[in-house]
């Protein structure tokens, strides 16, 4: 060997040396710099001949023996010639039929959707008539603007014809004016009804107003809770919608249970086994109530009920204040978390 060559190696032969790590920082590494957003260049970078090409199949088939690499079961491996879609090994025939399914068992759902659908009617006929004011209604219309001392109107409506009439009243009224009124502006013109429909007002729930119909042969009907069309017809001609500004009901839950049925008292009512403790009467119309799908659970409390049927609801915290803008005043609006309520449900 030249004797410059060997002053070469013996000068640098720590670069000679066999590595057995990785090499040292460098003041500057080698890089390959990338122009951005440029095409990767995808071509083969060397061509072996045949025979090379045969020597690396058997090295390859070699190592995949002893188990250092296997093949890849990924359908997108290279070279790629048909990939499948998604929807080619997955495939569900009735989907829409099965989520259909679940939503009707989902207990969430039948609490809190509510049925959208028309009211179908009456499951109860009432008995066909056979002459105008065999049945009426009756109901007050109160709080009115003084008016020659009358401040009251009675509302007299036939249940066949749905003619009314309308009798203004003093305020307050006994059961005795009441009578006279009802004798001299609907008894002498049609005679005496087989029944009366009312609401239970303390003058139709008085002694004198029952032994006077009872005298006259006329049957009293008394309405009931939760029974809006008993009285319907008399509530039409003098309805009036009165809002309060109650916390948000939109996503309350509007039915409650399941509970089990444990006998069917009459021809709609039915009466139902209610948690020890809860303050509303189990008979129930079949109106309101919505038959259970899915599995049977276990019997949830009831909600507390005031003292006017309300439900109430006790806040725990609140978590956010804000003022708002009403009309031209200032309010204040605060979020709410309820008892038996999760944070999310907070209104």
């Amino acid at each position: 060997m030249q004797p410059n060559i060997q002053a070469l190696l013996a000068e640098f032969k720590d670069v000679f040396q066999t590595p057995t790590g990785l090499p040292p920082n460098q003041l500057q590494d080698h890089i390959i710099p990338l122009i951005d957003e440029g095409k990767v260049v995808k071509v083969r970078p060397y061509i072996y001949l045949v025979v090379q090409k045969v020597e690396i199949e058997k090295l390859i088939q070699g190592i995949k023996q002893c188990g250092v690499i296997q093949d890849s079961n990924s359908p997108f491996a290279s070279p790629v010639v048909m990939v499948k879609k998604k929807y080619g090994f997955a495939y569900w025939k009735v989907l829409s039929k099965d989520v259909k399914t679940w939503v009707q068992a989902c207990p969430i759902c039948q609490k809190c959707k509510s049925d959208i659908a028309t009211y179908l009617g009456l499951l109860q006929p009432l008995p066909i008539l056979n002459r105008a004011w065999a049945a009426i209604s009756m109901d007050f219309v109160e709080g009115l603007p003084l008016f020659k001392g009358k401040t009251t109107i009675l509302v007299i409506v036939d249940s066949l014809t749905k003619y009314g009439h309308f009798i203004a009243l003093t305020h307050p009224h006994t059961v005795a004016t009441m009578a006279q009124a009802y004798l001299d502006q609907e008894y002498k013109l049609h005679g005496a009804s087989k029944s009366i429909v009312s609401d239970r007002d303390k003058v139709f729930l008085s002694y004198f107003w029952q032994q006077l119909f009872k005298h006259l042969g006329t049957k009293l009907h008394l309405s009931t809770a939760y029974h809006p069309q008993t009285n319907g017809q008399t509530e039409i001609l003098n309805k009036q919608h009165s809002l309060q500004k109650l916390r948000n009901q939109k996503l309350s839950p509007k039915y409650f249970g399941p509970y089990p049925v444990e006998a069917k008292v009459g021809e709609v009512p039915y009466k139902w086994k209610l948690p020890v403790g809860a303050q509303i009467h189990s008979n129930f119309h079949v109106s309101p109530l919505k038959k259970h799908i899915g599995f049977a659970t276990s019997n949830p409390d009831l909600p507390l009920i005031g003292s006017n049927g309300s439900i109430l609801k006790e806040p725990v915290r609140t978590f956010e204040r804000r003022m708002a803008k009403r009309g031209n005043q200032a309010t204040t609006k605060v979020l709410v978390e309820w008892v038996d309520t999760y944070p999310k449900d907070s209104t």
